[in-house]
């Protein structure tokens, strides 16, 4: 039996703050699409494929240490995709200051039992 969806994206979401970025990739289709919104950050753009992703939360880690997200929501939206509402935690690498970021919504998209796309943007619990 397969586990939920909302079940395999928090199990994505709990490797991925443990820096154990294989086991986060686990459930990810190889040619996956993750999208970072502009009203993000800045500079946000989409990222291809497994090395996108590690590309991408490599930066992050490196940035902030220890990095990690916090699950404030996680909620399936129709059949194939659920949505997670997250804050990020951790400290200045340098400096060793505790930053928290704003709430960000993450959507992943399942195709059969593999998230193909995860999309991140900015966003508020209403």
């Amino acid at each position: 039996m397969q586990p939920a969806r909302a079940d395999v994206v928090r199990n994505s979401i709990e490797a991925f703050s443990r820096g154990d970025f294989d086991a986060a990739l686990n459930a990810f289709d190889p040619d996956i699409e993750w999208e970072v919104s502009r009203d993000l950050v800045p500079d946000g753009m989409t990222y291809r494929g497994h090395e996108g992703v590690r590309e991408f939360w490599a930066g992050w880690h490196q940035l902030f240490h220890p990095f990690r997200l916090e699950i404030e929501e996680c909620t399936p939206v129709g059949t194939d995709s659920v949505r997670v509402v997250t804050r990020a935690h951790g400290r200045g690498a340098g400096s060793g200051v505790p930053v928290e970021s704003p709430r960000f919504v993450q959507t992943f998209e399942f195709r059969s039992e593999r998230v193909v796309a995860v999309r991140l943007h900015a966003g508020r619990r209403h």
